[in-house]
């Protein structure tokens, strides 16, 4: 009687234990970061719209085409805010 009960019991944990494993991958990838912060994207969000707002005016100032100058000024704007300096 006992024998049975321990087979039944280690093959629930064999089972529950291979079960859990993917799903613990699957929740945090190994590549992914992990940010604290639950506001990040949103102060990542309104610095890119800030951007546009800026770009938008300065195309308009400079008669409908951005110059050289400031299409390069706003892209370094914009990596900026990609590696997290905004």
């Amino acid at each position: 009687m006992k024998r049975p009960l321990m087979l039944a019991s280690m093959a629930a944990l064999l089972i529950g234990s291979a079960s859990a494993a993917p799903m613990s991958n699957m929740a945090a990838p190994s590549n992914a970061q992990v940010s604290l912060d639950p506001y990040k994207q949103l102060r990542k969000q309104h610095a890119i719209m800030a951007i546009r707002d800026e770009a938008l005016k300065q195309q308009a100032a400079d008669g409908g085409k951005l110059t050289d100058a400031h299409r390069a000024e706003f892209q370094r704007k914009l990596d900026a805010v990609r590696a997290g300096n905004y």
